[in-house]
């Protein structure tokens, strides 16, 4: 029999919201999945990247990861290893703190090198701590860790030379299909020529469990790395293959995680800022959230108001419900348009959710004189940024994206003042034409 623990997107080191129980909170959630993984004598340790919550990681976070994986060290359980997007190694550094972690012997850190821009597969070498493919009796791992918008070709150049094996074929990925994320996401047919080669395939990167074919398996962030994330489904898998058997029993493990709500106060028929005050603590005070809990709430304010919704003091908001529910941390949404840009109700039914937003956006950017004439770009980079970051976009796609938006927005000023130039001109020109005619 060959057992494994299959986690990712633990985000060591995240001390949300400036809070140091959110710290702990992530050291904890990964505890709890090794005491898991000792108590039930796994065979192996995957994480599938995102170890750390970002590539320049402090002291007490590497050495609460330090703490923690040497007691699967101690315990004799491999660890298998691939970055995730917030591992890689610091801007204008070449190793990652996953790389050193490598080489201190706490994991196997499996990446792949390449030649002439092309992906080749290396065995790993367990004196240079380096390779993308690890074998072990009876199963051996393959990892490509993130890729970005690189990794439908990656796993084309990975079908073209994974040889056949006898045993079991595990692949580590961080990354997700398209019908997850928007950008960078792997289609069915990218990844479907490798299944007569690949048992599993062990999935990081989106960060609420899902599965497809029973073949690709996403953990999803045993923590709320966003409160957007309360409802999602978390936790780790525990995967057994039976002797001579090619059949894996995958069960689901949900994680034990800090309490988090989300909810929607609509406001529309508020007339002022403290209705809409009143009517957000009374919203809180419904949920009757035990005081020991120590939740963490998102409220979403919605609705047209007859006022600017900037007025509103959101910080008042969340000084005045924390004080109300004791709640760790407490998140206000602003998600409010003003009424001229309100939509009746047979019109607002029939729009979709991405136009809905289109036009919100651009009704509160024309509110700002200084804006005018950027809105239409100024919308575009807002929505940008939204699916960038709901898909977890790799930064350097994030700068592209926000680097062609700037420079629509300054060929638009320059072009502008180009106009207002050339004005200018004609007019001089026409005083002096008058003037000579005068004379």
């Amino acid at each position: 029999m060959i057992s494994f623990v299959h986690c990712s997107d633990l985000h060591l080191g995240f001390a949300q919201y400036g809070e140091e129980t959110r710290f702990a909170d992530f050291g904890r959630v990964f505890a709890d999945i090794i005491d898991y993984a000792i108590c039930h004598q796994v065979d192996y340790f995957l994480i599938a990247g995102d170890l750390f919550n970002k590539r320049n990681i402090n002291s007490r976070t590497l050495n609460q990861a330090i703490t923690l994986l040497r007691r699967l060290r101690d315990a004799g359980i491999s660890v298998i290893a691939i970055e995730g997007n917030h591992d890689k190694a610091p801007y204008g550094e070449q190793d990652s703190w996953m790389w050193f972690l490598n080489q201190q012997g706490y994991l196997h850190l499996l990446q792949p090198d390449f030649v002439d821009g092309c992906l080749t597969l290396t065995p790993y070498d367990h004196i240079r701590g380096s390779g993308s493919v690890l074998e072990f009796p009876g199963i051996r791992f393959v990892g490509l860790g993130y890729q970005g918008s690189m990794m439908p070709r990656r796993l084309q150049e990975l079908s073209e030379q994974l040889e056949e094996f006898p045993g079991i074929t595990v692949l580590l990925l961080h990354s997700a299909l398209a019908r997850m994320m928007h950008l960078g996401g792997i289609a069915w047919e990218d990844i479907a020529p490798l299944r007569s080669r690949v048992d599993y395939v062990a999935m990081g990167h989106i960060h609420r469990r899902y599965e497809e074919d029973g073949w690709i398996f996403n953990p999803g962030a045993p923590e709320c790395w966003d409160l957007g994330e309360s409802q999602a489904e978390k936790g780790f898998y525990h995967v057994i293959w039976p002797e001579e058997s090619k059949a894996a029993q995958v069960r689901f493990i949900p994680s034990r995680r800090r309490l988090a709500k989300t909810i929607t106060v609509e406001v529309a028929s508020c007339q002022s800022p403290e209705e809409v005050y009143e009517r957000c603590i009374g919203a809180a005070a419904q949920l009757a959230l035990p005081a020991e809990s120590g939740a963490m709430l998102r409220l979403t304010l919605q609705g047209s108001l007859p006022f600017n919704p900037l007025a509103l003091d959101l910080a008042h908001i969340e000084s005045k419900v924390r004080a109300l529910t004791c709640c760790l941390v407490v998140e206000i949404e602003n998600n409010c348009w003003a009424e001229q840009v309100s939509f009746s109700g047979s019109e607002g039914s029939q729009l979709s959710r991405e136009v809905l937003e289109r036009q919100v956006l651009a009704g509160l950017f024309a509110q700002d004189p200084h804006l005018k004439g950027a809105q239409s770009t100024l919308v575009d980079l807002a929505l940008t940024l939204k699916e960038a970051t709901a898909s977890q976009a790799d930064d350097a796609e994030l700068a592209r994206a926000i680097e062609e938006l700037a420079q629509q927005l300054v060929a638009k000023e320059e072009a502008g003042l180009v106009a207002v130039q050339q004005g200018q001109a004609q007019t001089a020109a026409g005083i002096e034409v008058e003037g000579e005619k005068q004379d």
